[in-house]
């Protein structure tokens, strides 16, 4: 939080390489591994048929039963994935974005010649990356241990596309380009615990055994439709909710017990307790 830019920027590298280090570790080392560690990356990774409709089986059963199914691959995402992988890989981006911030690029207070010149750089050669990476697992069937080095091409390209991406939104940002959706997309953000929480009840209600069981019900198309429709009732329901109210729900309640204290909620709350102060 105190360091320089130049300082989070040489940090975050560090970072992002130590992950990238941990990978090609580990995909050197596959053949050093068990079989059985092999097999249960391998089920994670590279489900067979019959072990992918197991999987759809658990997501069909009674919902206790779901949770203690997963209940082993939650926890070695949570432990051994994420200290190996996401530590590094969100550490590293956070950093980055810090780093930028504090350069004064995230505000859009550079020069728009920046962004463009930015997001012309960092575009093609993220997506160049990506797509290399992309071509080479199938070529290689993605199959392990391949796969997990092969990997890298999207870990590195994607942080360059991020970049470009973030540059063409402060463009648009900058030239007043889609207000109405920016305003929405905004709305949603500040929501952002809530409607994370609202999209994975109405998922969980979709898919899972305990409501309409979905799962393994819907091609790719068919799930992109229920993506897409979440989209638009939250990009829609966000800027209506935050017409009337501070805060989401969720973020209502969170703030609250932050701060030990029930937080005003309606807005009409918040101008009449400025209306007093500015009385007294």
């Amino acid at each position: 939080r105190r360091l320089a830019p130049g300082a989070l920027l040489a940090w975050s590298i560090a970072v992002l390489a130590i992950g990238a280090a941990l990978t090609v570790a580990h995909g050197l080392g596959w053949e050093g591994m068990s079989e059985a560690e092999r097999a249960q990356e391998a089920a994670i990774m590279m489900p067979p048929p019959e072990q992918a409709r197991e999987h759809v089986g658990w997501m069909l059963a009674p919902y206790a039963e779901t949770v203690t199914n997963h209940a082993p691959i939650v926890f070695m995402f949570q432990t051994v994935i994420f200290l190996t992988f996401f530590l590094w890989r969100c550490s590293g981006l956070m950093l980055l974005g810090m780093a930028l911030y504090k350069w004064g690029f995230l505000d859009g207070s550079r020069p728009t010649w920046t962004y463009a010149l930015t997001a012309s750089f960092s575009l093609p050669i993220g997506l160049a990356l990506c797509t290399y990476g992309a071509l080479e697992l199938d070529r290689a069937g993605f199959a392990l241990p391949e796969r997990i080095i092969l990997d890298l091409w999207n870990y590195t390209g994607a942080i360059f596309v991020s970049i470009g991406y973030a540059a063409l939104i402060i463009l648009a940002v900058k030239h007043d380009a889609l207000s109405g959706l920016r305003r929405a997309l905004a709305a949603v953000g500040q929501m952002a615990l809530t409607n994370y929480l609202l999209h994975s009840i109405v998922a969980s209600v979709l898919f899972l055994g305990w409501g309409f069981g979905l799962a393994g019900q819907l091609d790719y198309a068919e799930q992109l439709i229920v993506v897409i429709a979440i989209w638009i009732v939250q990009l829609a329901l966000s800027p209506a909710w935050l017409a009337h109210y501070r805060f989401g729900p969720a973020e209502w309640l969170w703030r609250s017990l932050t701060y030990w204290q029930r937080q005003p909620l309606r807005r009409e709350a918040q101008h009449a307790s400025s209306l007093g102060g500015a009385v007294a």
